[in-house]
């Protein structure tokens, strides 16, 4: 996608911010959103006005369809398959609600845990050491949100 669209969705919809932009000497730019983590974390962003459409290797290559049939989307070696944030559990559900009402599919929460399958059925099994939910980005990237 375009750099507005990315802007709009990391900011407007998940509610990053935006905290610098670089113009590069071939016309690209170089932005940088703070992940909200209390460590300085950012996720940075490139864009060309000529962009190539033909994905690279080392893209995600989680698929939307495996993680909607309840398989654990798969990628391969060397790619990305997620980017993880963690959010705090008092603001979760409205986070969930603001992805939604966006338009964007969410998936059911997921309950890792710490047994021989890795997860649970209910946030409420004692061996559950994470929920978290996931979703896509404008440029197929699997994103997730959890909290402990």
């Amino acid at each position: 996608s375009d750099m507005s669209t990315t802007i709009r969705f990391y900011c407007g919809i998940l509610g990053f911010k935006v905290v610098k932009t670089l113009e590069l000497p071939d016309g690209g730019q170089h932005f940088f959103l703070d992940c909200g983590n209390s460590n300085g974390g950012t996720l940075a962003f490139f864009w060309w006005p000529n962009k190539n459409e033909k994905r690279a290797s080392g893209i995600a290559t989680a698929s939307k369809a495996d993680m909607k049939a309840g398989r654990i989307p798969r990628s391969y070696p060397g790619s990305v398959n997620h980017i993880a944030f963690s959010y705090p559990e008092d603001g979760f559900d409205a986070l969930i609600k603001r992805i939604q009402a966006a338009g964007i599919w969410v998936s059911p929460p997921v309950y890792h845990a710490d047994n021989e399958i890795g997860f649970a059925s209910s946030k409420d099994d004692p061996s559950v050491i994470a929920i978290s939910i996931y979703l896509w980005g404008p440029d197929g990237e699997m994103i997730e949100f959890s909290h402990s």
